[in-house]
């Protein structure tokens, strides 16, 4: 009875002892998940850290650009912009050949995504006709297409919005050459109306 009595203290004792490793192991893994999560998150901080100490050389605009306007030094200007804030395809150089195609604030970096071509803004063989600020526009966007309507009847189909003064509300359409002065006298005699182009 007693040799029985010591074989199970032993064999309680055993077991004590295996649960006591296992304890220390687990804590051991639980230390090094703790540990690598705490490192990641340095890491990572120290990168998100370094995007805002590194600064890159991009386009910004010094004043509105309303889309159509065309970009040049006196609206923009070359500045280093901490890099976490930078856009990926912000503008580097300026260049002669592009125009806003949607509003751009003053100090804001610009991107490939606020620029067009001027040229593909006005298709050849057409002209640029400015509309007076009373002219409703039923499209807001650049690169619109709208329909002329001058008094009951449609005289240029899919003619193109291409510029949008913010300030005066003026818009610019571009009209196939031979319709240009009719409609530049329209919009002068206040008989011109645009339609959204289906």
């Amino acid at each position: 009875m007693r040799g029985l009595s010591k074989r199970r203290v032993a064999e309680v004792s055993e077991q004590l002892r295996l649960n006591r490793q296992w304890q220390r192991a687990l804590a051991a893994c639980c230390a090094v998940f703790v540990a690598l999560i705490v490192m990641s998150q340095v890491l990572s901080q120290q990168k998100v850290m370094q995007r805002w100490a590194t600064t890159q050389e991009v386009l910004v605009a010094t004043s509105d650009i309303s889309p159509g306007e065309t970009l040049t030094p006196e609206n923009t200007m070359r500045t280093s912009v901490p890099q976490a804030i930078t856009p990926r395809d912000a503008l580097v150089l300026l260049t002669s050949d592009k125009s806003a195609s949607a509003l751009i604030v003053a100090g804001q970096v610009i991107s490939k995504l606020h620029v067009g071509a001027t040229a593909t803004l006005t298709p050849e063989g057409w002209k640029t006709v400015a509309l007076p600020d009373d002219v409703m526009l039923p499209l807001s966007i650049v690169g619109a297409k709208v329909d002329v309507v001058v008094e009951t009847r449609v005289v240029v189909n899919n003619a193109i919005l291409v510029g949008i003064a913010t300030d005066t509300h003026n818009a610019t359409i571009a009209v196939p050459e031979q319709h240009a002065p009719a409609v530049a006298i329209a919009a002068q005699q206040g008989t011109l109306t645009l339609v959204g182009s289906s």
